[in-house]
């Protein structure tokens, strides 16, 4: 993962060939800054480097940390706690200021605007309709017959007669009739999207306080940092400055 981390660095004004800049952000890209519970893990070798700078190489404190980084870069190290040391000849005295470049991360929360959504959902429609039933109720018809009765007498001549008989029958008829039906359709509708907690977790490092002292003798101009290795790849000149 490529992580860019933006180091302020703030030199004391001890050194006649250090610019006076307030803050200074050297880009320092693909390195792996580490806290210091991450340091502690037991797969891990520590180990220090320093990088010396001589009076006439006319390098800013910032230049410096960057060289540093693009070493350590170089080599794949994970970077622990770094210090930056300055070095300047007084009239009297030498004196070393010396300023700690300190791991850190942060959590920020970030703000994500509320939205709104255009999405299709089903819903129940109800509307008046007719439909045609098909209406059967037994009826009586009338219908008539006629009879022939026949009489056993000497004559033997049948009578005939139309008689009136009731016949009960289906007489079915189409209705229409008015109902309400529903039916299901599709609709767009936007809904409210409220805006969700996003967290962003930063890593880098921040300088602290220069501190200022009697420089010891042989002291140069210089950065100092803790790196760190796997144990497993370490080797005993591995990290060595």
């Amino acid at each position: 993962m490529r992580t860019t981390f933006l180091t302020p660095l703030l030199i004391a004004a001890c050194h006649p060939h250090v610019d006076m800049v307030p803050r200074i952000y050297p880009l320092t890209p693909d390195t792996r800054v580490l806290s210091d519970e991450e340091a502690a893990a037991p797969d891990l070798a520590p180990r220090d480097v320093a990088m010396n700078f001589s009076e006439a190489e006319h390098v800013r404190g910032a230049d410096m940390l960057s060289a540093w980084f693009a070493r350590t870069r170089e080599s794949g190290w994970r970077v622990g706690g770094i210090a930056v040391y300055v070095v300047a000849k007084r009239e009297n005295d030498t004196v070393e200021c010396r300023t700690a470049i300190i791991p850190e991360h942060s959590v920020e929360t970030q703000f994500v605007p509320p939205s709104e959504r255009l999405t299709d959902l089903p819903r129940a429609v109800e509307r008046p309709a007719q439909r045609i039933d098909l209406r059967c109720e037994l009826v009586s018809h009338p219908e008539m017959h006629t009879e022939t009765t026949s009489y056993g007498g000497p004559s033997g001549i049948p009578q005939t007669r139309t008689v009136v008989v009731p016949v009960i029958r289906n007489d079915c008829q189409m209705v229409p009739v008015a109902i309400r039906e529903t039916r299901w359709e599709w609709t767009a509708e936007r809904y409210y999207v409220a805006p969700p907690t996003a967290y962003l977790t930063k890593k880098g490092v921040r300088q602290g306080e220069p501190t200022c002292y009697a420089a010891p003798e042989g002291a140069v101009t210089r950065v100092e940092g803790k790196v760190f290795v796997e144990r497993a790849t370490a080797t005993p000149d591995a990290g060595a400055p």
